[in-house]
């Protein structure tokens, strides 16, 4: 009977510098905003959760193959205990990214890993490594297909792993959106 819903809010910039696709470095900056909703025993909470924060580096960037690495941070601001983990976080991550042919999209392979450095003392402490392989492919102008998977390992749970997977589609309906 207990439930947890999002709706995330999600700002990304792309920065490029260097004027040649293979010569090009670059940030890529993302803020997410939860709204969320938990639904535990006979209460019903809806607020803001944590928010989250990222600023990647992408020291190589070709026609093929391109490589990201930087950190997130999470800021324990859900406005109830059950909205949130309580907990400030650090995580960094890697990504490969292989470009497909003819601008087709993209597969990458995201390794992230949240660790805690501080936060509400009741709340138990957070150290979890994720794997998301993603498939991002163009069959058509202006719509994408994602495939995605992830796998979580809990390191303070006796480093229990659990898995999800995922299929979207989705269409540009103007430049901006």
């Amino acid at each position: 009977g207990a439930w947890n819903n999002r709706l995330v809010l999600r700002k990304d910039t792309v920065v490029l510098r260097g004027n040649r696709l293979g010569g090009r470095t670059g940030f890529i900056l993302r803020t997410d905003v939860p709204i969320t909703a938990t639904h535990l025993g006979s209460a019903t909470e809806i607020g803001l959760g944590d928010i989250y924060a990222q600023a990647l580096y992408i020291p190589y960037l070709s026609r093929k193959f391109a490589f990201v690495t930087g950190t997130g941070i999470v800021f324990p601001t859900a406005t109830h205990r059950t909205l949130g983990l309580g907990k400030w976080q650090v995580a960094p991550l890697a990504v490969p990214v292989w470009f497909l042919p003819r601008k087709k999209g993209f597969f990458f392979v995201k390794f992230q890993d949240f660790v805690s450095i501080g936060g509400g003392g009741n709340r138990p402490e957070i150290n979890a490594l994720f794997i998301n392989p993603t498939l991002n492919y163009l069959p058509a102008r202006r719509w994408l297909v994602q495939a995605d998977a992830e796998s979580r390992t809990n390191w303070q749970n006796h480093n229990r792993t659990d898995f999800r997977i995922g299929f979207g589609a989705g269409k540009v309906l103007t430049p901006r959106l």
